[in-house]
């Protein structure tokens, strides 16, 4: 028997594992939430996610529906043995294992999808290590951090940040945008607007140290910062001003 088909076998009875992972790490809607996990990865990590959908078909193919499983043919497939059956009951099974298939990956693809929406909702994600289903630099830069803190993202304005440079240079301004490898799992550069730049210069009044210049204006609409380049970001949420106006109002 050709070990090809007995690998391609294996490969199809480890799919919905994988389809589960893939399903609960990716986003259709935020390309950049993504986390990048390998094809071989998904099929080995998945492998017990697979057994025990596999489990739950099984029964629920013999006890719901009556179907009985060829165990031995499926077997002896895997096993690369000479098939004693005939022709016609090796195409019945195999579009009955392909139709079986096909359901379990939709199934998994739902379930995961549903499991992590629920997730984001309730924030459930950030309690428990590995179940995260995005990228450090989404949760960062999207405000998914405050939720975690008992904030609401929705009195969020604009995130605004201040970064230091290798030259020494901290530049300030309203995050537009980001660029984040997935399958590097780093951050490429971050795009800012209403740039002010300020320099480290050496305090007269403390030797050896150094304190921050002036605020100068960077001409431009975007300025784009190399991740490579640097050394130090600093994250602030700004509530929107009505909501600030009025709790000053509420104070007075």
């Amino acid at each position: 028997m050709n070990i090809a088909l007995s690998v391609l076998i294996l490969v199809l009875l480890m799919l919905p594992g994988a389809t589960l992972i893939r399903a609960y790490t990716s986003s259709l809607t935020q390309p950049k939430s993504n986390l990048h996990v390998s094809l071989n990865d998904m099929l080995f990590r998945g492998l017990g996610f697979s057994i025990l959908i596999h489990c739950a078909g099984i029964c629920i193919l013999q006890f719901w529906f009556g179907r009985e499983i060829k165990y031995n043919l499926l077997y002896e497939l895997i096993a690369g043995k000479d098939i004693k059956d005939s022709d016609k009951n090796i195409g019945i099974f195999f579009r009955q294992f392909s139709f079986y298939v096909l359901l379990t990956v939709a199934m998994s693809w739902l379930f995961a999808k549903t499991a992590r929406q629920l997730l984001l909702r309730t924030n459930f994600d950030f309690r428990i290590e590995g179940l995260s289903a995005q990228n450090y630099w989404y949760i960062l830069f999207k405000g998914r951090y405050i939720e975690n803190q008992g904030m609401d993202l929705k009195t969020i304005d604009f995130i605004f940040i201040d970064v230091l440079t290798d030259t020494g240079s901290i530049y300030s301004g309203i995050l537009e945008d980001y660029n984040y490898n997935q399958q590097k799992d780093m951050l490429e550069n971050i795009i800012i607007s209403e740039v002010r730049r300020r320099e480290l210069i050496k305090d007269p009044e403390n030797e050896g140290r150094k304190k921050i210049g002036p605020p100068v204006a960077v001409p431009g609409d975007v300025f784009v910062i190399p991740a490579k380049n640097i050394l130090n970001i600093n994250v602030s949420y700004v509530q929107e001003i009505e909501d600030v106006v009025t709790e000053v109002e509420e104070y007075q």
